[in-house]
């Protein structure tokens, strides 16, 4: 019985908007059940926004434009792809790197303390648009100092720190346009998995064209000068929030007071905001104090039950089961990403045995490859599986994912060169595929929550939301540390380390069966119901 409320609860919630917008959905209906020619024009550059512009107007296409696609597709791109290198150039060990790029991801964390300040404190009447500027100054600072300052005057640790604040402005510009749409979506929720589709694109577009980039950019200058090509796109927005295409109408002292009164009547989402904020603090604090991999992990681990016990008790269950299955899913795939960049771009002097990938292959053509997949994936999912209800999608995804990542193990055993399959042709294949696949997992997640999130409390729903895939990832990051560790799998790009790699296969093996556990949890936490 409680299974059905729930489920109809995201459904009443996707049907809200029925009686006005017949002509939508009878649009839609006629779009699923046509051919492969009416996907394509569906997706038309210039039919797909003049649509959407119809719908929730030009001033939200821009912002998604500038905010999501510039900042996070390309810069943060850009800057996610040189942070590899930029560590590498420090010889970071595998484990510590991987503790590294949690704290650079750590901003995630504090997303839902931002939302609740841009709701409670609007700065001269507005909730966004100032908060979105501010973050984006610190951004824009922190990426010229990575790109400006000599290696010998900059530490590994200041890098870490200026990396932290350039994830705060992606951080802070998404969840708070995130924010926007959804409150858009829930006037029309028949074109909710339009407009995500059309951010999808468009952040898969600008990832694609930052990773050709990439490679050739370190390979032929150093990961220095990626930083400095990544400035003006994080600066765009700043152009763009001066013009007034947050599209923010400045509300009354009265309407602000309205909205704090609703705010404080969700204590509990509050209460978990502190939580996370100062669990996330304590993670940070620990990842650069150069503490064991083990109390990282530890660390981790108990902020996740905190939250997950927080949730549990606090929030509506509906909500706070979709949340958990989030954190579960992403914890239960354990990150040996540092390990394996050694791995893949190791020379022959520092792993004889190995790929020996340049960064223009590594980074842009293998990423490239990847970005594309991840194109036709969001494609192949708007044509044939919005309609899925959620718990189909992603029993699919997460078995089609988890079967992908067991053909790494075959590549670090090195079998793939015993039956003369090199390793460009099986990566290229393989993580093709894996990105393709990852594109089915993240979509539905931001169409359930826009439709389980209360009215006046989006900002804050929606960085809870990213919180919990960032709360889980970074379990999943420190206890894939922990594992590498245990496994003696710990390279630097020192010289002679190849006996590093000997049980990395087994660490692949590892993660891939542990993702298989949470679809168990999917029957109890996720509605049976459909995604529109």
């Amino acid at each position: 019985m409680e299974e059905e409320e729930e489920g109809g609860q995201v459904s009443r919630a996707a049907a809200n908007d029925t009686n006005n917008d017949d002509n939508d959905n009878n649009d839609n209906n006629n779009n699923d059940k046509g051919s492969v020619w009416s996907c394509i024009q569906a997706v038309n550059p210039m039919i797909w926004p003049r649509t959407l512009a119809q719908h929730f107007g030009c001033q939200l296409l821009v912002l998604i434009i500038g905010s999501q696609w510039l900042v996070k597709g390309f810069a943060g791109g850009l800057t996610t792809g040189a942070a590899d290198y930029l560590f590498k150039s420090y010889h970071v060990t595998a484990s510590r790197l991987q503790i590294f790029k949690t704290v650079l991801n750590l901003p995630q964390n504090l997303a839902p303390v931002i939302g609740f300040l841009s709701d409670w404190a609007p700065i001269r009447g507005y909730n966004k648009s100032p908060y979105m500027a501010m973050a984006s100054v610190l951004g824009v600072t922190s990426c010229a100092i990575i790109g400006l300052v000599p290696q010998t005057a900059l530490s590994v640790e200041g890098a870490v720190v200026c990396g932290f604040f350039i994830t705060t402005q992606i951080v802070a510009l998404n969840m708070l346009t995130q924010a926007t749409y959804s409150e858009r979506m829930q006037s029309k929720p028949a074109q909710a998995p339009s407009l995500v589709s059309f951010a999808s694109f468009g952040i898969t577009v600008g990832a694609l064209l930052s990773t050709i980039l990439v490679g050739l950019l370190v390979e032929e200058a150093g990961p220095k000068v990626v930083y400095l090509v990544a400035v003006p796109a994080l600066a765009v927005i700043l152009v763009l929030l001066a013009m007034g295409c947050a599209g923010e109408t400045r509300q009354s002292a009265q309407q602000c007071a309205q909205k704090q009164q609703r705010l404080a009547q969700q204590k509990e989402v509050l209460f978990i905001c502190v939580i996370i904020a100062g669990s996330s603090l304590l993670l940070a604090s620990v990842g650069l104090s150069g503490g064991s991999v083990a109390l990282n992990a530890a660390v981790a681990i108990a902020a996740a039950g905190l939250v997950l016990v927080a949730c549990a008790v606090l929030l509506k269950p509906i909500l706070a089961k979709a949340i958990a299955f989030f954190i579960i899913v992403t914890a239960c795939s354990p990150s040996i990403s540092g390990a394996s960049f050694y791995f893949f771009t190791d020379t022959p002097a520092q792993y004889a045995e190995g790929p020996h990938f340049s960064p223009i292959f590594y980074s842009s053509v293998q990423g490239s490859v990847g970005q594309c997949a991840m194109l036709v994936g969001i494609l192949i999912y708007k044509r044939w599986m919005s309609s899925w209800t959620y718990r189909k999608v992603m029993t699919v995804s997460s078995l089609l994912y988890a079967a992908l990542n067991l053909l790494d193990a075959l590549v670090f055993a090195r079998v793939n060169r015993r039956f003369g399959i090199s390793d460009q042709a099986f990566v290229l294949t393989s993580s093709g595929l894996e990105n393709l696949v990852l594109t089915w997992q993240d979509m539905p997640s931001t169409i359930i929550i826009s439709q389980l999130c209360p009215e006046g409390m989006e900002a804050i729903v929606f960085a809870l939301v990213s919180t919990s895939f960032n709360i889980g990832s970074t379990v999943g990051a420190n206890t894939g540390a922990l594992l590498l560790q245990w496994l003696g799998c710990n390279p630097s790009g020192q010289e002679n380390e190849s006996l590093q790699f000997e049980n990395l296969w087994v660490a692949a093996v590892v993660s891939a069966a542990l993702q298989v556990v949470p679809l168990v949890l999917m029957l109890w936490l996720i509605p049976d119901c459909r995604q529109t």
